[in-house]
């Protein structure tokens, strides 16, 4: 465990020697002792919610900061407050402050300043973190190098830090009511000491309180919520404990707020929201270095109502807390339709039944008178602010006593019984014959008597019938016979008390070890919750990795098949290749042998063409000359002849000349 918890040592200076070990004590005071043995202040008196009133058990825990370890005494009260239920707080005896008076607080904090160090940034502050009514405050602003862990003098004026968060974000007003107030004392932490999602679970709870008519209760409130552990002391967080989830977190992650806090004192007038007027803090004004760290609440330690408001709200949905103190969403219509169906079940249960169905008035037993819850007062000029009164019941006219720490939850019942003496009897009515068993083994209490049991209603008339005087000679009688029983069960079983008074003390041990075990085995049952859901969400990623890995190793026996395939192209393309290569050598060798055996083709058709132009030239010359000697033959045979248009290259058709085409490449051309 990351926290020690600190040993409870209770105070029985106010106790009889009579009282028996074991037995619950009324009134006792208990609180935390440090290591040298002084007991540690505890949280401010008052009304801890409707949760904590009545006689308690010395077993259970309320306890504030050593006194001795903290720089100022305002954040503390010198008087113990009891709690109807177990809260352990962390163990400071291990805190070395010769160097550091706060080595005990979270680097993460030290580290935090003000934003907020000029009183211009402040303007308008004091009226938006305040309600209506006669209190007043003053806001100041930090210094520059002033955390909201640090103390200030024992000269200083009381103040507290205050975030900005609170009042701007989750409607929390000053003054704190009585509830908030309580939860402060009961985890023994500032208010910038809690987180802001504390905060908001807080606000939320005490709203849905209020929709549904209830008082805002610490029992029913930590049946929902516990803390969560750190080695040092920073943020308080607080969370839904394991299948008892009623609100979200105003915001799942909560990061603009830790450098927005600043100074709140008491204004010029009116009562103080801080002290009441013996001076004792309303609250932990500064930071502590024993916040709680672990609040159990069995079920045995809540009362009838808050049994039923713990049944009632178990039968919700997870609600949001920003949603419930914004004031819209589903989760406030989802509290008005749940209003509309307590009002319908109201009416019907209230339904005046037919004067036939009613019982006979004296027929009835009597009840016992159910206690109401309790309804937190906030303050007023004239009384303090840790007044309760049960609910729908007037104001008392009288004050009530300034000794008093809180109220109790019930009312102790007086009764004057009234006896007529009747004409004397003989006792042998009631001594003939044994008297009825219902005598012995009912446990009634005085005005609880069931009047329907016919044996009772019996021994009942033999009693009217004695009188008081021989009722009183019979118990006379009885109570001789009683104490000749006693001495001899003394003499007899004389060795049982110290018996029992070992095995008182046994039990006592073992019921302290249980709490502790119980302690621990709530925060294994925590980490194996954890561990399973890690383990749940490990195993879902790992089928999804395995999935995955058989898609994967698919894909890379299709890409394996692919590439063999590919491999085997590529080397048929090489081969390919290769004979494409040597093909084209050759042809390479071939056509080279092809373009010489051209060129000297090409030569010799030069040398040709040459050759036959030549000897056409001279054919050509041989023909016109052989023309022109046979036109002059014909001249001479036929003078008379017009051979002007005779040609050589002319023919004669149909009985004229025609030019006879040259072909091309001739000599003629």
């Amino acid at each position: 465990m990351s926290e020690q918890e600190c040993p409870i040592q209770t105070d029985t200076s106010d106790m009889s020697d009579e009282r028996t070990p074991g037995i619950e004590l009324s009134s006792a005071s208990v609180r935390l002792s440090d290591p040298s043995g002084q007991p540690a202040g505890g949280p401010s008196g008052g009304v801890a919610g409707s949760s904590a009133q009545g006689n308690q058990s010395p077993r259970r825990t309320a306890s504030q900061n050593n006194s001795s370890s903290s720089p100022s005494s305002s954040s503390s009260s010198t008087s113990a407050e009891v709690f109807p239920f177990e809260i352990w707080y962390r163990d400071n005896s291990g805190d070395d402050t010769s160097t550091d008076p706060y080595s005990w607080v979270d680097l993460e904090v030290k580290k935090v300043f003000s934003t907020f160090t000029r009183g211009s940034a402040l303007l308008g502050m004091a009226k938006n973190i305040c309600q209506p009514g006669p209190w007043s405050v003053v806001v100041q602003p930090c210094r520059p190098d002033e955390p909201a862990h640090i103390h200030p003098s024992e000269e200083a004026v009381p103040f507290f830090f205050l975030y900005d968060t609170l009042p701007l974000k989750l409607g929390i007003k000053l003054p704190f009511t009585s509830f908030e107030r309580s939860v402060l004392r009961a985890l023994n932490v500032a208010p910038t000491q809690l987180h802001p999602n504390s905060w908001g679970f807080v606000r939320a709870f005490e709203l849905i309180c209020e929709d549904l008519g209830r008082a805002p209760s610490l029992g029913v409130f930590f049946w929902f919520f516990s803390l969560r552990k750190s080695a040092k002391v920073g943020w308080t967080s607080l969370s839904s404990r394991p299948k008892r989830k009623l609100l979200k977190p105003f915001l799942e992650s909560f990061k603009v707020f830790k450098d927005r806090f600043f100074k709140v004192g008491r204004g010029a007038g009116g009562p103080s929201i801080l002290v009441d007027n013996s001076g004792d803090p309303y609250f932990p004004l500064y930071w502590t270095p024993q916040p709680a760290v672990s609040v159990t609440v069995a079920e045995k330690d809540l009362e009838e109502w808050e049994k039923e408001f713990v049944a009632e709200l178990h039968g919700f949905r997870v609600l949001s807390s920003a949603e419930i103190i914004k004031g819209s969403g589903f989760s406030v219509e989802y509290l008005k339709n749940w209003r509309r169906k307590l009002s319908r079940a109201s009416a019907e249960t209230s339904a005046p039944q037919p004067a036939a169905e009613q019982p006979a008035e004296d027929s009835l037993p009597p009840q016992d008178p159910v206690p109401s819850p309790q309804v937190v007062h906030l303050d007023s000029p004239n009384e303090s602010p840790l007044h309760a009164g049960p609910m729908n019941e007037p104001a008392s006219p009288h004050p009530a006593d300034a000794t008093d720490e809180r109220p109790r939850k019930r009312l102790h019942m007086e009764f004057d019984d009234l006896f007529e003496d009747p004409p004397t009897l003989n006792e042998a009515p009631l001594t003939a014959g044994p008297l009825s068993p219902s005598l012995w083994n009912r446990s009634l209490l005085v005005g609880q008597s069931d009047f329907q049991d016919a044996s009772f209603a019996t021994d009942r008339s033999r009693v009217q019938r004695l009188g008081v005087k021989s009722t009183f000679n019979i118990f006379h009688q009885l109570a001789g016979c009683s104490l000749i029983l006693a001495r001899a069960a003394e003499a007899e079983f004389g060795e049982l008390g110290n018996q029992v008074t070992v095995l008182s003390d046994q039990l006592a041990q073992a019921h302290g070890e249980n709490k502790s075990m119980a302690v621990i085995n709530q925060e294994n049952l925590v980490k194996i919750q954890n561990y399973e859901r890690t383990v749940d969400g490990l195993q879902g990623e790992l089928r999804q990795a395995s999935n995955k890995g058989k898609e994967l190793l698919a894909a890379k026996s299709a890409l394996e098949a692919d590439r063999e395939s590919l491999i085997r192209k590529v080397e048929g393309l090489s081969l390919t290749s290769q004979q494409l290569e040597v093909a084209n050598s050759d042809s390479k060798g071939r056509i080279a042998l092809m373009e010489l055996e051209l060129t000297r083709l090409r030569d010799e058709n030069t040398t040709k063409d040459a050759t036959i132009l030549k000897q056409g030239s001279a054919i050509l010359q041989q023909y016109e000359a052989g023309f022109q000697r046979a036109l002059a033959q014909v001249k001479v045979l036929y003078p008379d002849s017009d051979t002007s248009e005779a040609d050589p290259f002319k023919d004669i058709v149909d009985g004229r000349l025609v030019d006879v085409p040259t072909p091309p490449g001739s000599p003629v051309a």
